[in-house]
Order: structure tokens, then sequence, then C-alpha cells
């Protein structure tokens, strides 16, 4: 089977997430009959495929660079230019050829965009809604529900709510969940190896660590919780993390650290903080695991994902997106922690298991073959 990306490449911080299990295992995926070109250009040969896979990154990495860099009202229009030739080039590549899968790696179980539905067979994300119907509601932020919680619980109001287009049924009916930002490298040698990433897509250049800390009950430090609370963002994304600064009563430091510092502290942490971002998933619970603190998050029962690092009381210790058992369970774990560490054991093995193992690495290529047989088997 031959399969096409048409992708900016590791340059790009999302595109990377997506790309990197797939260049690590593209051996093991030609094993398999699956053989991966790239693709920087829409051009004649990108079409000589059986599957066409698009990065949204293609369209998005640019204009969301522009878009944090408006100025004049010449920037907007700009921006306004290359959003219609994404639609024009999607619709191109639609007239072409099919079976098209779009991916869409932004870190919300929300954040559908609606206007490239038309032109895909299947549309994947890193993480989705297990209730289906409410990608049928319009809700704030683009689809956080999250935001929309702490909107109708807190009256934390936006400038601009912003609200997500509601999908049709033929829309959720091409959902899909291609892989989430753990199958990338989390480590803290990832800094050196980026770079190298950037300049040459080579398998060498692709590699999950080994290392890892242990989790004991004999750490130095209770919590760790350095976390940002995205000023620049909006009320409704940056509460649940102002919420825990308050909650934790400036006893334990938040501000930012370096990466090496930050990584120290969290290996002789027992407990490590990891409130939702601009999405639910962080970068922060991977490395979390990789340090050996227990993770320490709100509740995820809400989304699908995969590879799923999330089991409530079994590989992260979970609270109420309100808060009502936030301090209550702080004190329970700090206060016994030896009944709490095998839930940090079972973690970190449960992430290790996708990186560091054949096992592992086989049950992402099957999760690969079966979303590609998917959408060859679409109508």
């Amino acid at each position: 089977m031959k399969i096409h990306i048409l992708t900016p490449g590791a340059n790009c911080q999302k595109s990377l997430t997506f790309l990197f299990p797939i260049i690590f295992n593209e051996r093991r995926l030609k094993d398999l009959g699956i053989d991966i070109f790239y693709f920087k250009t829409v051009e004649a040969a990108l079409f000589d495929c059986d599957i066409l896979i698009i990065d949204i990154e293609y369209f998005n990495y640019n204009i969301r660079w522009k878009t944090k860099r408006i100025k004049t009202e010449a920037d907007r229009r700009e921006i306004e230019v290359l959003e219609k030739e994404k639609i024009a080039q999607l619709a191109y590549c639609r007239d072409k050829f099919s079976p098209i899968i779009l991916i869409d790696s932004t870190a919300s179980t929300g954040h559908i965009e609606t206007d490239v539905i038309p032109f895909v067979d299947l549309y994947c994300k890193g993480q989705l809604l297990k209730d289906r119907s409410l990608y049928r509601q319009r809700i704030i932020r683009k689809g956080r529900v999250f935001c929309q919680f702490y909107h109708n619980t807190f009256d934390i109001h936006d400038e601009d709510p912003d609200y997500s287009e509601p999908l049709t049924n033929e829309d959720i009916s091409k959902l899909r969940i291609h892989w989430n930002t753990g199958l990338a490298d989390h480590s803290l040698r990832r800094v050196h190896y980026r770079k190298l990433q950037n300049r040459a897509q080579l398998r060498p250049f692709f590699r999950y660590t080994k290392n890892f800390s242990a989790p004991s009950p004999n750490r130095s430090r209770d919590i760790s919780c350095r976390i940002s609370t995205h000023p620049g963002s909006s009320p409704t994304i940056r509460f649940q993390r102002v919420k825990v600064q308050q909650l934790l009563n400036h006893n334990t430091p938040t501000e930012m650290t370096s990466l090496s510092r930050y990584f120290k502290e969290m290996a002789v942490s027992k407990v490590a903080m990891s409130p939702f971002g601009f999405g639910e998933i962080c970068y922060r619970d991977y490395e979390i695991f990789i340090c050996g603190s227990l993770l320490f998050k709100a509740d995820m029962s809400h989304l699908e994902t995969f590879p799923d690092f999330y089991f409530a009381g079994k590989t992260y210790v979970n609270y109420q997106w309100d808060f009502s058992d936030f301090e209550k369970k702080i004190d329970a774990i700090l206060s016994n922690y030896n009944q709490f560490v095998d839930i940090a054991r079972a973690g970190q093995e449960t992430y290790k298991k996708f990186i560091t193992s054949e096992k592992g690495y086989g049950v992402f290529c099957r999760q690969f073959q079966e979303l590609l047989k998917d959408a060859a088997n679409k109508p």
C-alpha cells in the first residue's frame, strides 16, 4: 500500500507529534506492506498513491504564524486570502483523488474545522469526545467543553466566546482518532534532537528515551507545579491553571524554570500537577510519566484517545472539574503516599510500553494500519 503524506515536515511542532511515530516505525510499517512517501507541495505526483494523508498544518502553520503577527488591515486581508487558498487546494485535492485522510493535531477534543470536512473521507484527531452528540452543539472556545463548563459553573466570560460550528451527522461519521502527542519524544534531550529532526527527516534522529526516574515513596519533594497560566489566552482556558495555583496556597513554586531544572524537580517530587491548557492532554503528562511522579489531573473520562494513558485511580489520580475534591485528594496522597506510589508506577509502565517495547510499536503499527483500511473501505 502506497501512502503519500502532504506535510510541512518536522519543523512544525504539531506536525512533528504526528510524524514522529510514523518515521520511527517506517521499517515495521514497510514489513506490513505500507510504504510512506512525504510531500511538501501539491503536485501531480502527490496523487499517485493508494491513500493520501493531508496534515492540516501544511496550510495552518503559515496562517497561524501570520495571525500572531497581525498589525494592519492588510495583514488581515492576507490571512483571509490564505484561508481561501486552503479551501481551494483541498477542493482541488478532492477533485483529483480519493480516499483522503486529514490529520488535525490541535490539542483539544474540540476545534473541528468544519469548512474542510466536505473535502476529506476521514477527519482525524488525537483525542475526541466520547459523547459525539456534543459536536452538534455550539460550544465556546471552538468546542472546548471544559471552557463551557467553567463559563456555566463559575460564570467565567471571554471577551469573544468564539463558538464552534455544529457538525452534521455526516460530519461526525467522518471523525476518527489517529494518535495523541504521547508518541513523540518528550524527554529532556528532545531540544537537541529537534534541531536535527528539523534539518533532516531521517530515522536515526527520531528516538525514544530509555531514561526514566523510578517512582519511589522516598522522594524529597511533595509537589511539582511549574505551569504557565497562559496570560495571553482567554479567561476560560486559563481558569483551571489559575485555580490550581490558588488552591496550592502559594506554598508550591509555580513560576516557570529551565527545562533541565524542571525535570530534576519532578524526578524528586511525589506528585506533579498537569491542569488542562489549550487542550486536555498536555506534554507535561508524559514528562511526569518519564520523571516517575504521580500524575494529578482533572478528570479525563469525557474523552477517547490513543494510546490511552488515563485510567483514574490506576495510572493517574483525577479530581473533579469543579475542584470539589481537589484539596481532599491532595491531602490523602501526601499523608499516605505509600498507598499511591503504585499508581505512579503503573502510569510510567503504561507510557513506557508504547515507546520502549516492540509490543508497543506493534500496537501503533496496527492502529495506523486499521486507520488506512478504514479510509480504503469508505464508500
